[in-house]
């Protein structure tokens, strides 16, 4: 017996990197997921992964800083499974790098929208379809730049460090209604966004990234999914409003 199973869970972001290898791994846990995605392409894609595994799923096109569509999602996942257990809110873009003062109002904007007003627009209608099952979980995906920011990332930095502060302030609220809400902070990961993914075939690059990182080496999605399984299980019963940083120790080099 799977640890999610009966349960359904959005995930948000998950046509590919993080999001992608949440909804997989949920899936095969037992729980019916709601892909959620601008990506109509990866979107199904995944869909398509999860049903050839006998697992089940639908994707949503949504765009998380549009309120009307995540709302929708929220109703999608209500209407097709019957009600609503988990949400990951993940979707996120990548920021310009570029100091503050070169720094547009339409890329700061972009960044905003999506990695900190996106994180609050999926939750706040989750809440109340979340509760009515009894309670269940939020997990949100900021990142170790709202944490400790680097030059360069102003937007990024700030809509991460928002989303952290959010998930303490919804964990705050959500503790009468039996939701927990907590959050993933990763560090440089093998997605389109992260690791390999802004440094191309920059081997120099990508060889300085991992000597920049205790463990040496850059993460997986499938590492990051399975703190976020444990973060909607029994296993961390116990814990609320607390930001998980997986980041291979990266934030803690000081060479």
């Amino acid at each position: 017996m799977g640890q999610l199973n009966e349960l359904v869970a959005i995930v948000t972001g998950a046509s590919s990197g993080i999001g992608r290898a949440t909804a997989l791994l949920f899936a095969s846990e037992g729980a019916s997921i709601v892909v959620a995605d601008v990506d109509e392409k990866g979107g199904h894609e995944t869909v398509r992964l999860i049903e050839e595994k006998g697992g089940s799923a639908t994707f949503i096109k949504t765009d998380v800083s549009d309120s009307s569509q995540a709302n929708a999602m929220v109703q999608a996942a209500v209407e097709t499974y019957g009600g609503l257990d988990i949400m990951i809110a993940n979707a996120g873009v990548d920021t310009p790098n570029k100091l503050v003062t070169d720094t547009s109002d339409e890329e700061w904007a972009r960044v905003i929208g999506v990695n900190l007003n996106g994180v609050f627009k999926s939750c706040r209608p989750a809440i109340s379809e979340i509760a009515k099952r009894g309670g269940g979980a939020i997990v949100t995906v900021s990142s170790d730049e709202g944490i400790k920011p680097h030059v360069k990332f102003a937007p990024y930095n700030a809509a991460k460090a928002g989303a952290i502060s959010l998930t303490k302030t919804l964990a705050i609220e959500c503790a009468p209604l039996k939701i927990r809400v907590n959050s993933i902070a990763p560090g440089e990961v093998n997605t389109a966004m992260g690791g390999t993914g802004w440094m191309g075939d920059d081997q120099k690059l990508i060889e300085e990234s991992e000597q920049a990182i205790l463990l040496k080496r850059i993460g997986e999605p499938d590492e990051i999914a399975q703190v976020a399984l444990f973060l909607v299980t029994e296993a961390s019963s116990y814990i609320t409003g607390e930001v998980v940083l997986a980041d291979g120790g990266g934030i803690l080099y000081t060479g």
